[in-house]
Formats: structure tokens, C-alpha cells, sequence
């Protein structure tokens, strides 16, 4: 047998109201006049108060099952719907329940695997932009933010309204109309400038209906000046060993055509093709040593030293090349002993390139000067010239292999090109940093900060 609420409560009233009736023709056969009217007004009343007894019976569930609902509505999944009994009201509130509880898991599923998907956006190397079909962004993780240089609020704006390169917008426009997927390189303009490699796809659901682009943006900035560096390596290489190997060559000829029979111009020619010859060997040694440097091979003899020591050892190195360009070395070094752990041979080169690049570009005249001093557990040595100093736009690449302001000035006086480089390198291979400070006409300042010894 069935069990319906609103069955019962019918029953329920109608019983109610035969009650009522049988109780009315009771009395009504022994009274008469205005007793008939007032119990006929009874029985009206008690009838109208069981019915509302049992429609408030009825609304009451009504009324839970309807606030339930609402809150489901309003995306209050934590609040359980209670029913009690066993009636068309309790079970659609047990179907509420359960709806609840599915939502309720379905939500959560959700949320995680939106947890996770931020998570490798966020992680991600590269920059990911989405929109929809109308250019809203959809997502714009930090990567993409930062290349682009995008607000922290984008998600939910036009893209129009906060990108404000034309590539990528010509990008994602072209491929939304082509509906094909589009790779190219682009420039961000701007103090910063970088290099990005785009590529741009547009996205369909099941039906094949677009519902939108995402752009995949790597910074290959770094990537190219990397390969800027090595083509300009290669180029420099084969043009340092292009200049003396030409000239041993000529001259090998020239001595094989009869020149050796007269021995002035052939001891002259032997000279030249010395000079050459350690010219390639200070090359190709330069090239090891910086090789082994910046690739962390080179093993380094660590043990205290003394960098009052070095300077002084630099000083009395260059002095004879310093006298032949009427340059003067001087001393201005800290008190007592600056100890630093250090191999001092590979330290001793840092510092004699920086001294030999101070005095050949200097001018006749000029100092080259010297010092050190401790400075917050750092010891410091400087080396400081009058030449001719460095462009502003050359002192980001002075360090760079080969790079050469002056080049004419650099291959008269016989340098490679790597001195500074190799510099760089062995003082970061002892946890230091080399710095440069120059104004042009005026003069130039490197200084090496390494950790002093405790």
C-alpha cells in the first residue's frame, strides 16, 4: 500500500468531517432553532481546524525541503537536508541529500584538479595566456605576467586591454581567423628587453566549435645572446689564428725563396716569426685556462694568501712594460696582512690581467694605481688607471670573450682578448665578484671583492 502524505491527510480530513457530519444529524433530531445554527457552526469550525492541522502537517516538510534547496542553490554544500519518515517529503528530501553529496564530491574533485592545474601553471617555465572567444583572459600564470609585464589582475579583462604588444595580438589574431596554430619570435619592448618564442593555438571543444586561444611564451633571451656569444666566439677564434698563421706563413716562404741566404733580413724574419709564434701560444694557453675556468675543472690550490702580497708581485711584474709606455704603478694597500683563501697562482692571473689591461690602455703619462682594504668581512682590490676609460655602451660586454673597445689598440699591443674574461672567471671560481666602474676620458676602475679569510 502506498504511502502518500497528501493521501493520508485527505483521509484524515475527510474522516474528520463524516465525524463531524454524524455528530450534527445526531443533534439535530432533538434540537431545534438557534441550537441547530450553533452547532452547525461548531462542526464548520472543527472541521476547518483539522484541516489546517493537517496543512500545516503537510507545509511544514514542505517548507525545510524548500529552504534546503535554497541553500543548495546558493552554494551551500556543508548544511545536510534531514528528513524524517517515510513519505513522498522525506524521500524527495533523501534525493536532496544525496544530490547534495554528489555536488559536494564533484566540487571537491573539481577544486583539486584546479589546485593541481594552478600548481603546474604556476611551476612552469614558459608563460601560458588563455581566452575565450570573445579575447576575455582566462588564465595568465605569473610566467606569463612577468614576460609580458601584465597586471596582477588580468584574469576575467580584455586582451586588448592589457597586452600591449602587437605581435602577440596580431598573433593571436591570425590564428584565430586561420584557426591554425602559429609559432614565431616576438620582441617585448622596453627597458628589459627580452625575446620571447610564441606559439599560438586555437582551442575547440567536442563539437569542434572554437572556444578560444592560449599562447605558450618561452624567454629565449638568454638563448641568444648564448648563441651571439659563440658565433662571435668561432668568428673571433678563426680571425686570432687567421693573423699569425698568415704571417708564419708568408714569412716561411719568403725564407724557403733564398731570404735565409742573407742573415740580416733572415734573423729579422726568425724574429717576427717568434713573436707570432708566442703570440698563438699565449692564445691557445688563454683559451685552455678559460676553458678550464668557466667549465669549473680547473683545480684550485686553495691555501691563505696574502693579498697585500699579490699586488705587490703584480706591480713588480708589469713594471718594465709599464716604464716602456711611460706609465707609473703605484701602491696604496691596506694595513697589515689581507688574507684570503685562495689558489694564488690562477689569483695572481686575475690580478695581472687587470693590471696589464690598465697599463696598455693608458696613456703616456698616466698611473696605474693599486689598492686594497677589508670592507664588511669582503677584501677588496682595485685597480684603478687614467687611460682612456670605457663607453658607456661597451662596460655591460667588457667582460665578454674577445670583446674589444678599441680593436686596432688591442692587436698592435699584442692582447688576445680573453684577459679580462679569464679574470671574471677565476675570481668567481673563489666566490668573488670582479666590478667595473669608467668614465670615458677619464679613466677606468675594477674592483675584485673575495671573502676574507676568518
Amino acid at each position: 500500500m502506498m504511502h502518500s502524505v497528501f493521501r493520508k491527510a485527505i483521509a484524515a480530513y475527510t474522516g474528520v468531517t463524516i465525524a463531524c457530519m454524524a455528530i450534527m444529524a445526531g443533534v439535530w433530531s432533538w434540537a431545534d432553532g438557534a441550537e441547530i445554527w450553533l452547532i452547525a457552526g461548531v462542526g464548520v469550525l472543527a472541521s476547518l481546524l483539522a484541516g489546517i492541522l493537517l496543512m500545516r502537517r503537510i507545509t511544514r516538510p514542505l517548507g525545510r525541503l524548500r529552504r534546503s534547496a535554497q541553500r543548495l542553490e546558493s552554494g551551500d554544500l556543508e548544511t545536510p537536508v534531514h528528513s524524517d519518515g517515510s513519505d513522498e517529503i522525506s524521500q524527495l528530501a533523501d534525493l536532496l541529500e544525496a544530490m547534495r553529496q554528489n555536488l559536494r564530491s564533484t566540487v571537491a574533485r573539481y577544486e583539486e584538479a584546479a589546485g593541481r592545474l594552478e600548481a603546474v601553471l604556476a611551476g612552469m617555465s614558459g608563460g601560458v595566456l588563455v581566452v575565450d572567444e570573445n579575447d576575455t583572459v582566462i588564465v595568465a600564470n605569473y610566467e606569463a605576467r612577468r614576460l609580458l609585464r601584465l597586471p596582477p589582475e588580468t584574469t576575467g579583462r580584455q586582451l586588448g586591454g592589457v597586452v600591449r604588444s602587437h605581435e602577440l595580438l596580431s598573433l593571436m589574431q591570425w590564428s584565430r581567423e586561420k584557426q591554425e596554430q602559429i609559432d614565431r619570435e616576438i620582441a617585448i619592448v622596453g627597458p628589459d628587453e627580452r625575446v620571447i618564442e610564441a606559439r599560438v593555438s586555437p582551442v575547440h571543444d567536442a563539437s569542434k566549435t572554437f572556444r578560444g586561444s592560449v599562447a605558450v611564451l618561452l624567454d629565449v633571451t638568454e638563448l641568444k645572446r648564448l648563441e651571439r656569444i659563440r658565433t662571435d666566439f668561432v668568428a673571433n677564434v678563426s680571425h686570432e689564428l687567421k693573423s699569425p698563421l698568415t704571417s708564419i706563413r708568408g714569412f716561411v716562404e719568403t725564407l724557403r725563396d733564398g731570404a735565409y741566404r742573407n742573415e740580416q733580413d733572415a734573423r729579422r724574419f726568425i724574429g717576427i716569426l717568434e713573436k707570432e709564434t708566442r703570440r698563438l701560444e699565449n692564445l691557445v694557453q688563454d683559451l685552455l685556462t678559460l676553458s678550464e675556468v668557466e667549465a669549473g675543472k680547473a683545480k684550485l690550490n686553495v691555501e691563505p694568501v696574502n693579498l697585500n702580497d699579490l699586488a705587490r708581485q703584480a706591480a713588480q711584474d708589469f713594471r718594465l712594460i709599464a716604464d716602456d709606455l711611460k706609465v707609473r704603478i703605484g701602491l696604496d694597500l691596506g694595513p697589515g696582512d689581507l688574507i684570503v683563501r685562495a689558489d694564488s697562482h690562477l689569483l695572481g692571473q686575475a690580478i695581472g690581467n687587470l693590471v696589464d689591461n690598465a697599463v696598455k690602455y693608458n696613456r703616456p703619462g698616466g698611473t696605474v694605481t693599486l689598492s686594497t682594504r677589508p670592507a664588511n668581512g669582503k677584501i677588496i682590490l682595485e685597480v684603478a688607471d687614467t687611460g682612456m676609460g670605457i663607453p658607456l655602451q661597451d662596460v655591460p660586454r667588457i667582460f665578454e670573450r674577445f670583446y674589444r673597445v678599441d680593436k686596432s689598440h688591442s692587436r698592435r699591443l699584442g692582447g688576445t682578448g680573453l684577459g679580462l674574461s679569464i679574470a671574471k672567471h677565476i675570481v668567481a671560481a673563489h666566490g668573488g665578484t670582479v666590478t667595473l666602474q669608467s668614465e670615458l676620458g677619464k679613466g677606468s676602475r675594477f674592483a675584485i671583492s673575495l671573502p676574507a679569510s676568518a
